[in-house]
Protein backbone atom coordinates (compact mmCIF):
# COMPACT_ATOMS: atom_id res chain seq x y z
CA UNK A 1 0.00 0.00 0.00
CA UNK A 2 2.78 2.38 0.86
CA UNK A 3 5.64 3.58 -1.31
CA UNK A 4 8.95 4.75 0.16
CA UNK A 5 10.35 8.26 -0.14
CA UNK A 6 13.78 9.78 0.35
CA UNK A 7 15.02 13.32 -0.25
CA UNK A 8 18.63 14.20 -1.05
CA UNK A 9 20.58 17.27 -2.18
CA UNK A 10 22.11 17.58 -5.66
CA UNK A 11 24.98 19.64 -7.05
CA UNK A 12 22.37 21.99 -8.53
CA UNK A 13 21.00 22.64 -5.05
CA UNK A 14 24.46 23.43 -3.74
CA UNK A 15 25.21 25.68 -6.70
CA UNK A 16 21.92 27.55 -6.22
CA UNK A 17 22.61 28.12 -2.54
CA UNK A 18 26.13 29.46 -3.08
CA UNK A 19 29.08 28.82 -0.79
CA UNK A 20 28.39 31.65 1.71
CA UNK A 21 24.80 30.53 2.24
CA UNK A 22 25.83 26.88 2.38
CA UNK A 23 28.50 27.67 4.95
CA UNK A 24 25.96 29.42 7.17
CA UNK A 25 23.68 26.40 6.80
CA UNK A 26 26.47 24.00 7.73
CA UNK A 27 27.47 26.17 10.66
CA UNK A 28 23.88 26.22 11.89
CA UNK A 29 23.61 22.43 11.61
CA UNK A 30 26.94 22.01 13.45
CA UNK A 31 26.04 24.32 16.32
CA UNK A 32 22.39 23.32 16.68
CA UNK A 33 22.43 19.70 15.53
CA UNK A 34 20.70 18.53 18.68
CA UNK A 35 17.69 20.65 17.64
CA UNK A 36 17.43 19.56 14.00
CA UNK A 37 18.24 15.85 14.21
CA UNK A 38 14.75 15.14 15.52
CA UNK A 39 13.28 16.39 12.23
CA UNK A 40 15.32 14.15 9.88
CA UNK A 41 13.00 12.04 7.69
CA UNK A 42 13.63 8.31 8.06
CA UNK A 43 10.82 7.00 5.84
CA UNK A 44 7.41 7.95 4.46
CA UNK A 45 4.56 5.87 3.10
CA UNK A 46 1.59 7.07 1.00
CA UNK A 47 -1.52 5.27 -0.23
CA UNK A 48 -2.21 5.21 -3.95
CA UNK A 49 -5.84 6.26 -3.49
CA UNK A 50 -6.43 10.04 -3.44
CA UNK A 51 -9.21 12.11 -1.90
CA UNK A 52 -11.00 14.94 -3.74
CA UNK A 53 -10.34 18.59 -2.82
CA UNK A 54 -12.93 20.11 -0.46
CA UNK A 55 -14.27 16.66 0.39
CA UNK A 56 -15.47 15.68 3.91
CA UNK A 57 -12.25 13.65 4.29
CA UNK A 58 -10.08 16.72 3.61
CA UNK A 59 -11.99 18.71 6.23
CA UNK A 60 -11.49 16.00 8.86
CA UNK A 61 -7.83 15.56 7.86
CA UNK A 62 -7.20 19.27 8.43
CA UNK A 63 -8.91 19.02 11.84
CA UNK A 64 -6.77 15.99 12.72
CA UNK A 65 -3.48 17.67 11.71
CA UNK A 66 -4.41 20.85 13.56
CA UNK A 67 -5.18 18.82 16.70
CA UNK A 68 -1.84 17.02 16.41
CA UNK A 69 0.10 20.29 16.37
CA UNK A 70 -1.87 21.62 19.33
CA UNK A 71 -1.83 18.44 21.44
CA UNK A 72 1.87 17.64 20.93
CA UNK A 73 2.89 20.61 23.10
CA UNK A 74 1.17 18.87 26.03
CA UNK A 75 1.36 15.09 25.53
CA UNK A 76 3.78 12.93 23.54
CA UNK A 77 1.12 10.51 22.21
CA UNK A 78 -2.50 10.76 21.13
CA UNK A 79 -4.93 8.89 18.87
CA UNK A 80 -7.97 10.21 16.99
CA UNK A 81 -11.13 9.01 15.25
CA UNK A 82 -12.96 11.72 13.31
CA UNK A 83 -16.06 11.66 11.10
CA UNK A 84 -17.12 8.13 12.01
CA UNK A 85 -20.50 9.14 13.44
CA UNK A 86 -23.93 8.83 11.85
CA UNK A 87 -24.02 12.53 10.92
CA UNK A 88 -20.91 12.32 8.71
CA UNK A 89 -20.69 10.65 5.27
CA UNK A 90 -18.72 7.35 5.44
CA UNK A 91 -16.07 8.69 3.04
CA UNK A 92 -15.17 11.39 5.60
CA UNK A 93 -13.95 9.00 8.33
CA UNK A 94 -10.32 9.38 9.41
CA UNK A 95 -8.27 7.55 12.05
CA UNK A 96 -4.86 8.78 13.10
CA UNK A 97 -2.20 9.01 15.77
CA UNK A 98 1.09 10.68 16.54
CA UNK A 99 3.91 9.82 18.92
CA UNK A 100 7.19 11.42 19.91
CA UNK A 101 10.30 9.53 20.92
CA UNK A 102 10.20 8.97 24.67
CA UNK A 103 13.31 11.03 25.47
CA UNK A 104 12.21 14.11 23.50
CA UNK A 105 11.34 17.20 25.60
CA UNK A 106 7.79 18.48 25.10
CA UNK A 107 8.79 21.64 23.26
CA UNK A 108 10.87 19.53 20.85
CA UNK A 109 7.99 17.06 20.50
CA UNK A 110 5.77 19.93 19.39
CA UNK A 111 8.33 21.23 16.89
CA UNK A 112 8.96 17.73 15.54
CA UNK A 113 5.24 17.20 14.98
CA UNK A 114 4.94 20.56 13.22
CA UNK A 115 7.69 19.37 10.86
CA UNK A 116 5.97 15.97 10.41
CA UNK A 117 2.66 17.66 9.51
CA UNK A 118 4.41 19.77 6.87
CA UNK A 119 6.33 16.81 5.45
CA UNK A 120 3.33 14.49 5.29
CA UNK A 121 1.49 17.17 3.29
CA UNK A 122 4.38 17.57 0.86
CA UNK A 123 5.24 13.89 0.44
CA UNK A 124 1.73 12.41 0.47
CA UNK A 125 -0.42 15.18 -0.95
CA UNK A 126 -4.13 14.22 -1.15
CA UNK A 127 -3.47 10.62 -0.04
CA UNK A 128 -6.20 8.70 1.77
CA UNK A 129 -3.55 7.14 3.99
CA UNK A 130 -0.04 8.31 4.95
CA UNK A 131 2.71 7.93 7.54
CA UNK A 132 5.99 9.71 8.19
CA UNK A 133 8.70 8.55 10.58
CA UNK A 134 11.11 11.29 11.59
CA UNK A 135 14.11 10.81 13.84
CA UNK A 136 12.15 12.13 16.80
CA UNK A 137 8.46 11.52 16.04
CA UNK A 138 5.88 9.57 14.04
CA UNK A 139 2.60 10.57 12.36
CA UNK A 140 0.03 8.40 10.63
CA UNK A 141 -3.55 8.65 9.37
CA UNK A 142 -5.84 6.26 7.45
CA UNK A 143 -9.37 6.17 6.08
CA UNK A 144 -10.00 2.81 7.78
CA UNK A 145 -9.48 2.05 11.48
CA UNK A 146 -5.99 0.67 12.17
CA UNK A 147 -5.75 1.74 15.83
CA UNK A 148 -4.70 -1.05 18.17
CA UNK A 149 -4.25 -3.63 15.37
CA UNK A 150 -0.81 -5.34 15.54
CA UNK A 151 1.38 -4.59 12.53
CA UNK A 152 4.92 -5.94 12.21
CA UNK A 153 5.45 -4.96 8.57
CA UNK A 154 9.07 -3.99 7.94
CA UNK A 155 8.99 -0.28 7.08
CA UNK A 156 12.69 0.60 7.16
CA UNK A 157 16.05 -0.87 8.12
CA UNK A 158 19.57 0.53 8.30
CA UNK A 159 22.78 -1.44 8.92
CA UNK A 160 26.23 0.05 9.38
CA UNK A 161 29.65 -1.44 8.68
CA UNK A 162 30.29 -4.85 10.21
CA UNK A 163 32.35 -5.70 13.27
CA UNK A 164 34.22 -8.97 12.95
CA UNK A 165 35.58 -11.28 15.65
CA UNK A 166 34.79 -8.90 18.52
CA UNK A 167 33.38 -11.21 21.17
CA UNK A 168 32.96 -8.42 23.73
CA UNK A 169 30.94 -6.28 21.30
CA UNK A 170 28.52 -9.10 20.45
CA UNK A 171 28.03 -9.91 24.14
CA UNK A 172 27.26 -6.25 24.94
CA UNK A 173 24.99 -5.92 21.90
CA UNK A 174 22.99 -9.00 22.85
CA UNK A 175 22.64 -7.71 26.43
CA UNK A 176 21.26 -4.41 25.12
CA UNK A 177 18.86 -6.09 22.68
CA UNK A 178 17.57 -8.47 25.35
CA UNK A 179 16.86 -5.46 27.58
CA UNK A 180 15.20 -3.45 24.80
CA UNK A 181 12.95 -6.38 23.99
CA UNK A 182 11.28 -6.03 27.41
CA UNK A 183 10.26 -2.38 26.88
CA UNK A 184 6.71 -1.23 27.52
CA UNK A 185 6.60 2.08 25.67
CA UNK A 186 10.06 3.68 25.38
CA UNK A 187 13.27 2.23 26.78
CA UNK A 188 16.96 3.17 26.73
CA UNK A 189 19.63 0.58 27.48
CA UNK A 190 23.41 0.39 27.55
CA UNK A 191 26.10 -2.18 28.21
CA UNK A 192 29.73 -1.19 28.01
CA UNK A 193 30.20 0.85 24.85
CA UNK A 194 26.96 -0.34 23.23
CA UNK A 195 23.74 1.64 23.60
CA UNK A 196 20.25 1.40 22.19
CA UNK A 197 16.61 2.34 22.51
CA UNK A 198 13.26 0.90 21.52
CA UNK A 199 9.66 2.06 21.49
CA UNK A 200 6.16 0.80 20.77
CA UNK A 201 3.26 2.94 19.61
CA UNK A 202 0.89 3.92 22.39
CA UNK A 203 -2.09 2.09 20.86
CA UNK A 204 -0.48 -1.33 21.44
CA UNK A 205 -1.26 -3.56 24.42
CA UNK A 206 1.65 -4.78 26.56
CA UNK A 207 1.56 -8.25 25.00
CA UNK A 208 1.40 -6.89 21.44
CA UNK A 209 4.25 -4.49 22.21
CA UNK A 210 6.37 -7.35 23.51
CA UNK A 211 5.62 -9.42 20.39
CA UNK A 212 6.44 -6.51 18.08
CA UNK A 213 9.79 -5.79 19.80
CA UNK A 214 10.71 -9.49 19.74
CA UNK A 215 10.18 -9.43 15.99
CA UNK A 216 12.16 -6.19 15.63
CA UNK A 217 15.12 -7.61 17.59
CA UNK A 218 15.03 -10.82 15.55
CA UNK A 219 15.07 -8.80 12.32
CA UNK A 220 17.97 -6.66 13.62
CA UNK A 221 20.06 -9.78 14.04
CA UNK A 222 18.96 -11.57 10.86
CA UNK A 223 19.04 -8.56 8.51
CA UNK A 224 22.05 -6.67 9.91
CA UNK A 225 24.19 -9.53 11.21
CA UNK A 226 27.39 -8.18 12.74
CA UNK A 227 26.72 -4.48 12.04
CA UNK A 228 28.24 -2.06 14.56
CA UNK A 229 25.00 -0.08 14.43
CA UNK A 230 21.54 -1.03 13.21
CA UNK A 231 17.96 0.11 13.26
CA UNK A 232 14.71 -1.63 12.33
CA UNK A 233 11.33 0.10 12.08
CA UNK A 234 8.23 -2.09 11.98
CA UNK A 235 4.64 -0.93 11.61
CA UNK A 236 4.14 -0.28 15.33
CA UNK A 237 7.53 -0.45 17.01
CA UNK A 238 11.23 0.03 16.41
CA UNK A 239 14.57 -0.92 17.94
CA UNK A 240 18.05 0.55 17.40
CA UNK A 241 21.51 -0.10 18.80
CA UNK A 242 24.97 1.29 18.13
CA UNK A 243 28.53 0.91 19.33
CA UNK A 244 30.20 4.08 20.56
CA UNK A 245 31.02 6.35 17.60
CA UNK A 246 28.66 4.61 15.14
CA UNK A 247 25.32 6.35 15.86
CA UNK A 248 25.66 8.69 12.86
CA UNK A 249 25.73 5.67 10.52
CA UNK A 250 22.04 5.07 11.29
CA UNK A 251 21.04 8.26 9.46
CA UNK A 252 19.27 7.40 6.17
CA UNK A 253 21.59 7.49 3.17
CA UNK A 254 21.69 10.36 0.71
CA UNK A 255 22.25 9.76 -3.00
CA UNK A 256 25.22 7.60 -3.98
CA UNK A 257 25.23 9.07 -7.46
CA UNK A 258 25.82 12.74 -6.75
CA UNK A 259 29.62 12.77 -6.79
CA UNK A 260 29.88 16.46 -7.70
CA UNK A 261 27.63 17.42 -4.81
CA UNK A 262 29.67 15.28 -2.43
CA UNK A 263 32.95 16.78 -3.61
CA UNK A 264 31.69 20.32 -3.10
CA UNK A 265 30.28 19.35 0.31
CA UNK A 266 33.63 17.94 1.39
CA UNK A 267 35.48 21.09 0.28
CA UNK A 268 32.97 23.34 2.02
CA UNK A 269 33.13 21.12 5.09
CA UNK A 270 36.89 21.53 5.35
CA UNK A 271 36.60 25.30 4.90
CA UNK A 272 33.75 25.42 7.39
CA UNK A 273 35.80 23.51 9.94
CA UNK A 274 38.63 26.04 9.76
CA UNK A 275 36.28 29.02 9.99
CA UNK A 276 34.21 27.42 12.78
CA UNK A 277 37.39 27.10 14.86
CA UNK A 278 38.20 30.78 14.31
CA UNK A 279 34.62 31.88 15.05
CA UNK A 280 34.42 29.62 18.08
CA UNK A 281 37.56 31.07 19.60
CA UNK A 282 36.37 34.58 18.76
CA UNK A 283 32.93 34.01 20.29
CA UNK A 284 34.30 32.42 23.41
CA UNK A 285 36.72 35.35 23.85
CA UNK A 286 33.83 37.82 23.60
CA UNK A 287 31.49 35.81 25.83
CA UNK A 288 31.24 37.17 29.36
CA UNK A 289 33.13 34.54 31.38
CA UNK A 290 32.67 33.16 34.87
CA UNK A 291 35.05 35.27 36.94
CA UNK A 292 37.52 33.03 38.79
CA UNK A 293 39.85 34.21 41.54
CA UNK A 294 43.63 34.33 41.18
CA UNK A 295 43.82 31.32 43.51
CA UNK A 296 41.53 29.31 41.20
CA UNK A 297 43.63 30.20 38.16
CA UNK A 298 46.85 29.32 39.95
CA UNK A 299 45.46 25.98 41.14
CA UNK A 300 44.03 24.94 37.78
CA UNK A 301 46.67 26.41 35.52
CA UNK A 302 45.75 28.59 32.54
CA UNK A 303 45.50 25.80 29.93
CA UNK A 304 43.12 23.74 32.08
CA UNK A 305 41.03 26.80 32.97
CA UNK A 306 40.74 27.77 29.31
CA UNK A 307 39.43 24.32 28.40
CA UNK A 308 36.97 24.49 31.30
CA UNK A 309 35.64 27.91 30.28
CA UNK A 310 35.44 26.82 26.63
CA UNK A 311 33.39 23.79 27.64
CA UNK A 312 31.03 25.83 29.82
CA UNK A 313 30.55 28.53 27.19
CA UNK A 314 30.13 26.35 24.12
CA UNK A 315 28.40 23.27 25.57
CA UNK A 316 26.12 24.93 28.11
CA UNK A 317 23.04 22.99 26.94
CA UNK A 318 24.59 19.85 28.45
CA UNK A 319 25.48 21.28 31.88
CA UNK A 320 22.59 23.70 32.62
CA UNK A 321 20.40 20.88 33.92
CA UNK A 322 22.94 20.21 36.68
CA UNK A 323 23.15 23.80 38.04
CA UNK A 324 22.28 23.85 41.75
CA UNK A 325 19.42 26.25 42.53
CA UNK A 326 19.04 25.57 46.27
CA UNK A 327 19.72 22.94 48.90
CA UNK A 328 18.20 22.33 52.33
CA UNK A 329 19.70 20.28 55.14
CA UNK A 330 18.31 19.29 58.54
CA UNK A 331 20.35 20.08 61.66
CA UNK A 332 19.97 16.56 63.05
CA UNK A 333 22.69 14.11 61.97
CA UNK A 334 22.68 10.34 61.72
CA UNK A 335 25.51 8.16 63.03
CA UNK A 336 27.90 6.40 60.62
CA UNK A 337 27.02 2.74 59.92
CA UNK A 338 23.55 3.24 61.41
CA UNK A 339 20.40 1.57 60.00
CA UNK A 340 19.40 4.97 58.59
CA UNK A 341 22.67 5.26 56.62
CA UNK A 342 22.14 1.78 55.14
CA UNK A 343 18.63 2.64 53.98
CA UNK A 344 19.76 6.03 52.68
CA UNK A 345 22.41 4.35 50.52
CA UNK A 346 19.77 1.94 49.18
CA UNK A 347 17.45 4.86 48.41
CA UNK A 348 20.13 6.85 46.56
CA UNK A 349 21.21 3.78 44.62
CA UNK A 350 17.60 3.13 43.59
CA UNK A 351 17.21 6.75 42.47
CA UNK A 352 20.20 6.52 40.13
CA UNK A 353 18.93 3.23 38.69
CA UNK A 354 15.27 4.22 38.34
CA UNK A 355 15.88 7.66 36.82
CA UNK A 356 17.07 6.10 33.57
CA UNK A 357 13.58 4.64 33.13
CA UNK A 358 11.04 6.98 34.79
CA UNK A 359 11.18 10.70 35.58
CA UNK A 360 9.49 10.43 39.02
CA UNK A 361 9.45 7.90 41.84
CA UNK A 362 8.77 7.84 45.58
CA UNK A 363 10.16 5.49 48.24
CA UNK A 364 9.53 4.31 51.81
CA UNK A 365 12.33 2.18 53.28
CA UNK A 366 12.90 0.67 56.71
CA UNK A 367 9.40 1.38 58.01
CA UNK A 368 8.53 -2.28 58.69
CA UNK A 369 8.48 -4.15 61.98
CA UNK A 370 11.84 -5.81 61.26
CA UNK A 371 13.73 -2.48 61.07
CA UNK A 372 14.53 -0.21 64.03
CA UNK A 373 12.37 2.97 63.94
CA UNK A 374 15.46 5.16 63.57
CA UNK A 375 16.20 3.47 60.22
CA UNK A 376 13.04 4.67 58.42
CA UNK A 377 13.54 6.85 55.36
CA UNK A 378 11.06 8.45 52.94
CA UNK A 379 12.19 10.02 49.70
CA UNK A 380 11.40 10.97 46.13
CA UNK A 381 13.00 12.35 43.01
CA UNK A 382 11.61 14.11 39.96
CA UNK A 383 13.05 15.43 36.72
CA UNK A 384 11.77 18.46 34.88
CA UNK A 385 9.07 17.38 32.45
CA UNK A 386 10.92 18.38 29.28
CA UNK A 387 14.17 16.58 30.18
CA UNK A 388 15.05 13.54 28.03
CA UNK A 389 15.46 10.30 30.02
CA UNK A 390 19.22 10.07 29.53
CA UNK A 391 19.56 13.67 30.84
CA UNK A 392 17.20 12.86 33.71
CA UNK A 393 19.49 10.02 34.73
CA UNK A 394 22.60 12.21 34.53
CA UNK A 395 20.91 15.01 36.43
CA UNK A 396 19.94 12.64 39.25
CA UNK A 397 23.48 11.26 39.42
CA UNK A 398 24.65 14.85 39.91
CA UNK A 399 21.92 15.48 42.51
CA UNK A 400 22.93 12.38 44.49
CA UNK A 401 26.56 13.56 44.55
CA UNK A 402 25.61 17.11 45.53
CA UNK A 403 23.21 16.10 48.30
CA UNK A 404 26.00 14.01 49.84
CA UNK A 405 28.47 16.89 49.67
CA UNK A 406 26.14 19.68 50.82
CA UNK A 407 24.11 17.78 53.44
CA UNK A 408 26.57 15.18 54.70
CA UNK A 409 25.05 12.89 57.39
CA UNK A 410 21.79 14.89 57.56
CA UNK A 411 18.58 13.14 58.63
CA UNK A 412 16.72 15.19 56.04
CA UNK A 413 17.89 16.91 52.85
CA UNK A 414 16.73 18.28 49.50
CA UNK A 415 18.50 19.61 46.43
CA UNK A 416 16.85 21.46 43.54
CA UNK A 417 18.90 21.49 40.38
CA UNK A 418 17.94 23.24 37.16
CA UNK A 419 16.68 19.95 35.72
CA UNK A 420 15.76 17.75 38.68
CA UNK A 421 14.82 17.52 42.37
CA UNK A 422 15.81 15.07 45.12
CA UNK A 423 14.58 14.85 48.71
CA UNK A 424 14.64 12.44 51.63
CA UNK A 425 13.42 12.63 55.25
CA UNK A 426 13.32 10.49 58.37
CA UNK A 427 9.57 11.17 58.77
CA UNK A 428 6.90 10.64 56.13
CA UNK A 429 6.29 13.80 54.08
CA UNK A 430 4.97 12.11 50.91
CA UNK A 431 1.70 13.57 49.66
CA UNK A 432 1.54 16.28 52.34
CA UNK A 433 0.98 19.76 50.81
CA UNK A 434 3.90 22.16 51.37
CA UNK A 435 3.93 25.71 50.00
CA UNK A 436 7.00 26.90 51.93
CA UNK A 437 9.00 29.39 49.87
CA UNK A 438 12.32 27.67 49.17
CA UNK A 439 13.84 30.02 46.57
CA UNK A 440 12.98 33.02 44.43
CA UNK A 441 14.83 34.89 41.69
CA UNK A 442 13.75 38.17 40.07
CA UNK A 443 15.46 39.86 37.12
CA UNK A 444 15.56 43.50 36.13
CA UNK A 445 12.21 45.28 35.94
CA UNK A 446 10.24 46.18 32.85
CA UNK A 447 8.37 49.48 33.25
CA UNK A 448 5.34 50.78 31.38
CA UNK A 449 5.23 47.91 28.90
CA UNK A 450 1.53 47.10 28.72
CA UNK A 451 2.00 44.37 26.09
CA UNK A 452 4.60 42.58 28.23
CA UNK A 453 2.38 42.51 31.31
CA UNK A 454 -0.57 41.23 29.28
CA UNK A 455 1.54 38.43 27.80
CA UNK A 456 3.09 37.60 31.17
CA UNK A 457 -0.32 37.36 32.85
CA UNK A 458 -1.59 35.12 30.02
CA UNK A 459 1.36 32.77 30.54
CA UNK A 460 0.98 32.70 34.34
CA UNK A 461 -2.75 32.01 34.08
CA UNK A 462 -2.00 29.08 31.80
CA UNK A 463 0.82 27.74 34.02
CA UNK A 464 -1.49 27.85 37.01
CA UNK A 465 -3.66 25.14 35.42
CA UNK A 466 -0.83 22.62 35.08
CA UNK A 467 -1.21 19.05 36.28
CA UNK A 468 2.39 17.87 36.43
CA UNK A 469 4.62 19.80 33.99
CA UNK A 470 3.46 22.52 31.62
CA UNK A 471 5.11 24.87 29.11
CA UNK A 472 3.33 28.03 27.96
CA UNK A 473 4.08 31.00 25.73
CA UNK A 474 2.36 34.20 24.63
CA UNK A 475 4.15 36.51 22.23
CA UNK A 476 7.74 36.93 23.46
CA UNK A 477 6.99 35.66 26.98
CA UNK A 478 7.49 32.01 27.89
CA UNK A 479 7.32 29.96 31.06
CA UNK A 480 6.93 26.56 32.65
CA UNK A 481 5.58 25.11 35.89
CA UNK A 482 5.60 21.74 37.60
CA UNK A 483 4.21 19.99 40.67
CA UNK A 484 5.82 17.04 42.41
CA UNK A 485 4.31 13.70 41.48
CA UNK A 486 3.11 12.95 45.03
CA UNK A 487 0.55 15.79 44.93
CA UNK A 488 -3.12 15.33 44.12
CA UNK A 489 -4.63 17.44 41.31
CA UNK A 490 -6.33 19.78 43.77
CA UNK A 491 -3.19 20.21 45.90
CA UNK A 492 -1.13 20.82 42.74
CA UNK A 493 -3.58 23.51 41.64
CA UNK A 494 -3.45 25.18 45.08
CA UNK A 495 0.37 25.06 45.13
CA UNK A 496 0.68 26.64 41.68
CA UNK A 497 -1.85 29.34 42.53
CA UNK A 498 0.31 30.24 45.52
CA UNK A 499 3.48 30.16 43.37
CA UNK A 500 1.96 32.48 40.75
CA UNK A 501 0.72 34.86 43.45
CA UNK A 502 4.21 34.97 44.96
CA UNK A 503 5.77 35.58 41.54
CA UNK A 504 3.65 38.70 41.15
CA UNK A 505 3.95 39.96 44.73
CA UNK A 506 7.67 39.26 45.24
CA UNK A 507 9.00 40.04 41.75
CA UNK A 508 6.58 42.75 40.59
CA UNK A 509 7.47 43.95 37.11
CA UNK A 510 10.52 41.69 36.64
CA UNK A 511 11.22 40.67 33.02
CA UNK A 512 11.99 37.16 34.31
CA UNK A 513 11.17 35.49 37.60
CA UNK A 514 11.12 32.09 39.28
CA UNK A 515 9.56 30.89 42.52
CA UNK A 516 10.17 27.46 44.07
CA UNK A 517 7.82 26.27 46.80
CA UNK A 518 8.02 23.03 48.76
CA UNK A 519 6.17 20.97 46.15
CA UNK A 520 5.86 23.07 43.00
CA UNK A 521 7.50 25.86 41.04
CA UNK A 522 6.69 28.38 38.33
CA UNK A 523 8.97 30.46 36.11
CA UNK A 524 8.49 32.96 33.31
CA UNK A 525 10.80 35.10 31.18
CA UNK A 526 10.68 37.59 28.36
CA UNK A 527 12.77 36.72 25.31
CA UNK A 528 16.48 37.21 26.10
CA UNK A 529 16.04 37.22 29.90
CA UNK A 530 16.13 33.49 30.73
CA UNK A 531 19.79 33.60 31.80
CA UNK A 532 18.92 36.07 34.54
CA UNK A 533 17.09 33.31 36.40
CA UNK A 534 20.35 31.45 37.10
CA UNK A 535 21.18 31.73 40.82
CA UNK A 536 23.91 34.25 41.62
CA UNK A 537 25.26 31.85 44.25
CA UNK A 538 24.42 28.51 45.80
CA UNK A 539 21.62 28.80 48.36
CA UNK A 540 21.99 26.51 51.36
CA UNK A 541 19.05 26.37 53.78
CA UNK A 542 20.46 25.23 57.13
CA UNK A 543 17.14 24.34 58.68
CA UNK A 544 14.78 21.39 58.51
CA UNK A 545 12.76 21.27 55.30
Amino acid sequence: MFGSFESHPTHKTIKALGLPTLFILLLSLSCFGHLVKAYVLIYAGCSQEKYAPNSPFEGNLNSFLSSVVSSSSQVSYDAYALGNGSSTPPEGAIYGLYQCRGDLPMFECSRCMQSAVKQIGLVCSNSYGASVQLEGCYLRYEHSNFLGSPDTTLMFKKCSRSVNNDVEFFKRRDDVLADLQSAIGFKVSSSGLVEGFSQCLGDLSSSDCSACLSDAVAKLKSLCGSAAAAGVYLGQCYARYWASGYYAELTPESSHEDDVGKTVAIIVGVLAGVVVLIVLLSVCRKTKPIVPTHKTIKALGLPTLFILLLSLSCFGHLVKAYVLIYAGCSQEKYAPNSPFEGNLNSFLSSVVSSSSQVSYNAYALGNGSSTPPEGAIYGLYQCRGDLPMFECSRCMQSAVKQIGLVCSNSYGASVQLEGCYLRYEHSNFLGSPDTTLMFKKCSRSVNNDVEFFKRRDDVLADLQSAIGFKVSSSGLVEGFSQCLGDLSSSDCSACLSDAVAKLKSLCGSAAAAGVYLGQCYARYWASGYYAELTPGAIHILDNPI
